[in-house]
């Protein structure tokens, strides 16, 4: 009897680590090819903003002291329609508002999902999207310190976190921008790590390199939105921990560059 409960335990003991064996496998494999895409995708959000750059002084963005309503991202822009200055601007203003209801849909799927509160209104005020490979990115996030380089996609969900961060909310025109990571080792499974002072860029597709550096780390429980969108920080990145149960939070603030 004794026996057969032991190899009973032996099997099962088996059996879990079968399992445990098997998600890690999955999730490096997920990893790898986040990585990947991401990459791909990198490179072309980067030749975007090398052309939007050549006519950018015709397309000013909001500057930084100028508030304007709350909206929800504006939709992309292809830059080889544009004939002139003002048929981008009219492309612009036109394309506003056509993604109001993108980000009040979306059901829970998964622990590991962003924090959100649907009676909070997503402010993106006037930053350009531009088509990559299928999904609209808003800009490059940066992180010197971690070697870390990766597009912003805009209006977050789950299955774009496994290609690249997410814009969830804000603008960086305004205070309390914030993106969203998975926590892949090749996303922002490394937040972490950062200390306070370390550099942070986030480059819009205008051209425009918006400096930050780290003043706060902390670990947030998953229902803490309010806690996460209205902290008063410039920039807040986060991703969820292991367990999905809370998040790390990364706050920013502008850089002084005088």
């Amino acid at each position: 009897m004794r026996k057969t409960i032991g190899i009973l335990c032996i099997i099962v003991g088996f059996a879990c680590l079968l399992a445990a064996l098997s998600v890690v496998i999955h999730n490096n494999l997920e990893d790898k090819n986040a990585e990947k895409v991401s990459k791909i995708m990198l490179q072309d959000v980067q030749k975007k903003i090398i052309e939007h750059s050549v006519i950018k002084d015709s397309v000013e963005p909001p500057s930084d002291s100028k508030k304007t309503d709350k909206t929800e991202n504006t939709n992309s822009i292809p830059m080889d329609q544009i004939e002139d200055e003002h048929e981008e601007a009219e492309s612009f203003d036109e394309n506003k508002s056509e993604e109001e209801s993108s980000n009040e849909n979306i059901s829970d799927e998964s622990d590991s999902e962003p924090i959100r509160d649907e009676n909070i209104d997503v402010l993106s005020p006037q930053m350009m999207t531009t088509p990559i490979n299928g999904y609209d990115c808003v800009g490059i996030l940066s992180i010197p310190v971690l070697e870390l380089e990766l597009p912003v996609l805009t209006d977050w969900s789950y299955e774009k976190l496994k290609i690249s961060p997410c814009l969830y909310y804000g603008s960086c025109y305004e205070k309390d921008f914030v993106i969203a990571g998975h926590n892949y080792r090749s996303h922002f499974g490394k937040l972490g790590l950062l200390q306070p002072n370390d550099l942070v860029l986030f480059t819009d597709m205008y051209g425009k390199v918006h400096a930050y550096e780290v003043v706060l780390i902390e670990t947030l429980p998953a229902n803490a939105t309010k806690e996460m969108l209205t902290s008063g920080f410039d920039l807040s990145l986060y991703t969820c921990t292991m367990s999905g149960t809370s998040r790390t939070t990364v706050r920013c603030i502008t850089k002084n560059t005088h």
